[in-house]
């Protein structure tokens, strides 16, 4: 584990990004080379892409996102992602949240993760949320129950401090 000059773990200050496979067989890191602004529109809502990769046994392609501003529902097989700048068109092959906007309704003990999270119950039950930013930016607390139908997780210890709508998050 990496530390920080406090002696606090370094994974409070950096977010994960979420992770997108798409099925397409094509070279997207020269267009994020040539477009470094390159966002994605998926799910409702749109997510800056960090990295692209493209995997040679499968063909597909790896995009390393942001936090996904707006989405309308959770990112599953099949959807469509489009490139904002460019000529991104490919299908979702699988998806891996791990970073978000708090929603409101989030309290001391439960937080609504963005709608683009896991449904189903328990997913991230035993997994660390850190809040990113905020008036409890860099807390951390284990993730006790989840509701995939509400995305609501259940965090112990309680926030020690009022958790905003929009504030990040990281699990």
């Amino acid at each position: 584990s990496w530390y920080y000059f406090d002696d606090k773990g370094m994974s409070q200050f950096v977010s994960r990004p979420n992770i997108i496979v798409l099925d397409a067989n094509k070279a997207y890191g020269d267009m994020l080379f040539n477009n470094p602004r390159e966002e994605v529109s998926f799910a409702g809502g749109r997510a800056k892409v960090f990295l692209a990769e493209r995997n040679p046994t499968t063909g597909n392609t790896t995009l390393y996102i942001g936090q996904i501003r707006n989405p309308r529902s959770n990112v599953v097989a099949g959807n469509t992602v489009t490139g904002v700048r460019t000529t991104l068109l490919a299908n979702v092959v699988s998806y891996n949240h791990s970073t978000g906007y708090v929603r409101s309704g989030s309290n001391a003990t439960n937080i609504l993760l963005g709608l683009d999270a896991a449904v189903s119950n328990s997913f991230y039950v035993g997994n660390c949320i850190t809040i990113m930013t905020g008036p409890c930016a860099g807390y951390s607390a284990n993730i006790t129950a989840y509701n995939g139908v509400t995305r609501a997780a259940t965090i112990s210890p309680a926030l020690g401090s009022t958790i905003r709508v929009n504030d990040v998050y990281s699990i």
